[in-house]
């Protein structure tokens, strides 16, 4: 239970007391006063369903983290939750139709206003076993027609009779069954359950050690810290809570028979639960980011039967699970199911039962990280780690916010709260939830795929060892067997396992069940001596890899359904390759040489790609007039045209791919998400296909095949562009429209900057088409419109094109427009941390185009400032010499050089140099006019400063970009570098990695 659960708990109890005792004095009288015997039906048909909503409601899992008094309310409530269901069993027998009457009720009521609702009620109808059955068998018959057709097979199948009338009878019958003894001994325990909830209440209330009031408490105390706006809220939960004391000591006075609770009752412990609530939600929304679960949900599942070895009680897993603390490594070949098996331990319920006897009385949390490198920057950062991680912690026990974050749980109710969380911040709230003993939790982590994290190992190895030092944390680790892991975790025998050691058994069941589901083959030959030794091979070539064997016994079915004999399906087996590698190409030389030249574009694309490709990005390839994506007229499609334009791009790709590309289904929980704005995605098999198509041979191999040039970046932005224009689905409204063209936008948007980075020029005429796409679909959707694009073009860094656009016409955007870019720009990088799609870092180059066009600092530079001074501090670590030129640019654009912007810039952010730099800049209130200063204006700069020169941070692909297309950068001058001339890193780029290995060592130290 929630620590707000009790209180929105009582106050369903309230309302079911009040309902439920009314109902029991003056039951009788409401049903007999009703006319006809249908209407007392819709009646008692209304309350029992009433009822059935607060048995839902009532009845909620108990948790063991609660104070005496927070369970005496939901033991109060478990006791409620069965009175109401012995209300229903009494008024469903009072009930007088028939099963297509009381449909017939549901139907005619105006209340349910479409088909879907109306068959929401029929499916939670109050049913006897045997009309629930009736009800259950025809929804399945009809499981795929739509709603509307439903209710037409429903009516059809339950005929309705022609209307009766029994009211006499009914009466009678009202009045004889109200008079039972069940209904006087509900009426009894509802009046005493009202007491003993009075007496429950004044518990919670007062606690001072129950959940609830330690988080409200420590919320209202936070307003000392908070805004105006924010100080309101809470003076408002304090009145709140004041009001709530007052009800609940009158209600404990002696109350006359059928007075109930004060009304207001249930509203006011409702206010303040959503009141807690809505502070928690806040927190874990910050820590959210859209792609969390996304490498989780995309795991495959184990195979029925397998892995079961894991929970034999005499195992080192399982003991290490139930009794020992500290960490244990899976460690694995690449394809051997590490993923697959963390998924499987994490979720299952033998290891939730092993790990509550380690934890003993202790409230058990456990929370699961999945490291992928071909995802967003948050998943294959330590960033992105501690945020799920962190996350996962509070929601299972929010009382924890207060004490490892309470600088957040002091901004719950303020907009401060959703900030990006910074690595400092991230890393002091877990060395607070280490340290922290106020609540006894006992918590295991499970951590996948440390080998696809993209850092330095070692450093990550030692935030493990700290966070498992502790007796209760403890860390299931899983990787290929890298050196550093080795070394870290290889040294204990009993701590560890090599998973292509243990899973022969696995592979064989696996082989067997699959040829054994095949229509071509029987159960008895099956075990014949041919397949059992051609069963016994596969096991033994694939040396514990699942992959190698999915993809084998895969190639095998092929045989089997040519009727191959055991000989002919050894002999197949024979001459395959026996490692991946080997197999990846053998795969790759059975593509037919007539597309040779499409595989060698779709893996190329698919490679340089960021995320999985929505399909329609791969129809470019179908497509032999270039500029078609340009010409071709923009179509929003149907659903079904869409189900069929994608089954046919499969069926091309399978003939081109072979199976290492695929098209799978978006999760659904995942539809929508910023990862997976398409139904369907173009991904590898699996990691290891990636990679082998990434060595250099391959690579070489897939550029022989090409019969021309062949731009990969051009061809996806090319691609984007006609699934922009052409596979943008327009009937469903499950389907956000918006977000699938704002993200394909943004993917198309990535490739042209890759492409200007290159070519120091921009696609135009691809980008001014997608500018036109977005003109148009405005009038279907007003949301989207052009300043999101040109928001876009800004943030994703595309300096030639923004140009190109305000030379074209200088008035296109408008100042204020060209302000709102500017204010984008310069707070480009935050978007990351919330689970960006791509890197983003402030570029220099836009700001000055922006500049240069009339965009006007004023506004800007506050923001600017407010940006860095809140949270961009992080992002100016990571990129100094990028936020020095903008500040410069700045500054001499006529920026305001207040105290306050001096204190920020001149704070020890940037390298001796620079800071002098600026604070020159800052005295020297009489150069307004001086030129504008880019880090290749060394002449300038010079007189100025002496010596200046600029030390770069450890910049990006990205950053080179900047030097190498910035405007007024001379063609002559060498790009800066993070390392000297002899390939050492450079005295800045040293500095830098020195601070931050600082940071981590004080966190490591605590």
């Amino acid at each position: 239970m929630d620590p707000f659960t009790a209180l929105s708990l009582a106050g369903n109890i309230v309302q079911f007391i009040e309902f439920g005792i009314k109902l029991t004095i003056k039951g009788s009288e409401i049903y007999s006063s009703v006319r006809g015997q249908t209407q007392a039906d819709a009646v008692i048909l209304q309350d029992t369903t009433r009822l059935l909503e607060f048995s839902e409601r009532l009845d909620r899992p108990l948790s063991s983290n609660q104070s005496e008094a927070e369970a005496a309310v939901a033991s109060i409530a478990a006791e409620c939750a069965k009175q109401a269901r012995e209300l229903r069993r009494i008024l469903y027998g009072l009930q007088g139709l028939t099963l297509a009457e009381r449909v017939k009720v549901i139907l005619d009521n105006p209340a349910y206003e479409t088909d879907a609702a109306k068959l929401q009620a029929i499916s939670y109808g109050i049913w006897n076993p045997n009309d629930a059955k009736q009800i259950s068998d025809i929804l399945d018959e009809c499981h795929s027609a739509s709603d509307e057709q439903k209710i037409k097979i429903i009516r059809i199948r339950l005929p309705l009779p022609t209307s009766r009338n029994k009211t006499a009878s009914l009466v009678a019958a009202l009045k004889s069954l109200w008079k039972q003894k069940e209904v006087e001994e509900i009426y009894n325990n509802l009046k005493e359950y009202r007491a003993q909830l009075t007496t429950s209440m004044v518990g919670v209330i007062n606690d001072k050690n129950s959940s609830m009031t330690i988080l409200l408490k420590s919320l209202v105390e936070s307003n000392s810290l908070a805004n105006e706006e924010t100080s309101k809220r809470l003076n408002e939960i304090n009145t709140t809570l004041a009001q709530v004391r007052a009800l609940v000591e009158q209600a404990s006075r002696p109350q006359p028979v059928g007075d109930i609770i004060g009304s207001s009752l249930p509203g006011q412990l409702k206010s303040l639960a959503n009141a807690g609530n809505e502070a928690i939600r806040a927190v874990l929304g910050s820590l959210r980011f859209e792609s969390m679960y996304a490498r989780e949900a995309n795991v495959s599942g184990s195979h029925s039967k397998t892995l079961k070895w894991l929970f034999n009680p005499e195992s080192d897993f399982f003991q290490w699970l139930s009794t020992s603390s500290g960490s244990f490594w899976v460690s694995g070949k690449p394809g051997s199911g590490k993923s697959t098996l963390m998924k499987f331990v994490s979720r299952h319920a033998e290891c939730q039962a092993a790990l509550r006897t380690w934890a003993k009385d202790e409230l058990l949390i456990t929370a699961s990280f999945y490291f992928w490198n071909s995802g967003t920057p948050m998943q294959k950062s330590l960033q992105g780690l501690l945020q799920t991680v962190l996350y996962q912690i509070m929601k299972a026990c929010p009382m924890l916010i207060p004490n490892i974050a309470p600088d957040r749980w002091a901004n719950a109710l303020s907009k401060d709260v959703g900030a990006p969380w910074t690595w400092d911040e991230a890393i002091e709230t877990l060395d607070r939830f280490i340290g922290q003993d106020n609540i006894k939790c006992s918590t295991c982590l499970f951590i996948d795929g440390l080998d696809e994290f993209d850092g330095d190992h070692s450093e990550m190895v030692r935030v493990f060892s700290k966070v498992s030092r502790t007796s209760n944390i403890k860390i299931c680790l899983a990787s290929r067997p890298y050196n550093v892991f080795v070394d870290a975790y290889g040294g204990v025998p009993d701590r560890m396992l090599r998973l292509q050691e243990l899973t022969r058994e696995d592979i064989r069941q696996y082989v067997y069940e699959n040829f054994e589901t095949h229509s071509s083959i029987s159960r008895a030959s099956i075990h014949d001596e041919q397949y059992s030794t051609l069963v016994e091979d596969i096991v033994d070539k694939a040396d514990g890899v699942f992959l190698w064997v999915y993809l084998v016994v895969r190639s095998l079915k092929d045989g089997i359904t040519n009727a191959d004999t055991p000989s002919k399906l050894q002999k197949r087996l024979q001459e395959l390759p026996s490692d991946l590698s080997g197999y990846f190409s053998h795969i790759l030389n059975s593509v037919d040489k007539i597309y040779w030249e499409d595989t060698a574009k779709v893996f190329q694309m698919a490679v340089q790609a960021q995320h999985p490709l929505p399909p329609g990005v791969l129809s470019v390839l179908d497509e032999e007039d270039p500029d078609y994506c340009v010409t071709v007229n923009m179509k929003m499609i149907s659903s079904q045209q869409y189900e069929e334009n994608v089954r046919v791009i499969e069926r091309r790709l399978n003939a081109r791919c072979k199976g290492l590309l695929e098209i799978r289904e978006t999760p659904e929980s995942l539809w929508g998400g910023n990862s997976y704005h398409d139904r369907y995605l173009v991904d590898f098999l699996h990691r290891t296909v990636r990679d082998f198509l990434r060595n250099e041979d391959v690579l070489n191999l897939l550029r022989s095949r090409l019969s021309g040039s062949f731009n990969v970046d051009l061809t996806l932005c090319q691609g984007y562009l006609l699934h922009l224009k052409r596979f943008i689905i327009g009937d469903d409204p499950t389907v956000s429209r918006e977000l699938s063209f704002t993200k394909t936008l943004e993917d198309l948007l990535y490739f042209a900057y890759r492409y200007e980075k290159i070519l120091k020029d921009s696609p135009k005429a691809i980008l001014d088409e997608a500018l036109r796409a977005v003109s148009a679909l405005k009038k279907v959707n007003p949301s989207i419109t052009e300043i999101m694009f040109y928001i876009t073009v800004v943030r994703q860094g595309l300096p030639h094109y923004l140009e190109y656009r305000l030379e074209k016409d200088p008035d296109v955007l408008g100042r204020s427009n060209k302000n709102l870019l500017l204010r984008g720009a310069l707070t480009s990088a935050s978007a990351q941390i919330r689970g960006r799609r791509y890197d983003c870092i402030i570029q220099p180059s836009v700001i000055q185009i922006l500049l240069k066009y009339g965009a006007k600092q004023e506004t800007a530079w506050q923001t600017f400032i407010g940006y860095i001074r809140s949270s961009g501090r992080v992002y100016v670590q990571d990129n100094p010499d990028e936020y020095y030129e903008t500040s410069v640019l700045l500054l001499n654009a006529g920026a305001k050089r207040s105290r306050q912007a001096k204190d920020v810039l001149t704070g020890g952010l940037f390298s001796v140099t620079q800071t002098r730099h600026l604070e020159q800049l800052f005295t020297e209130a009489d150069e307004k006019n001086r030129p504008t200063v880019t880090r290749n204006m060394q002449d300038e700069e010079s007189s100025v400063a002496e010596g200046l020169d600029h030390e770069p941070s450890n910049s990006s692909d990205r950053k080179e970009h900047l030097r190498d297309s910035h405007p007024s950068k001379a063609k002559s001058q060498p790009a800066t570098s993070n390392h000297d001339s002899t390939g050492k890193p450079s005295p800045g780029h040293r500095r830098f990695r020195a601070q931050i290995r600082s940071k981590l060592r004080g966190f490591l130290k605590s």
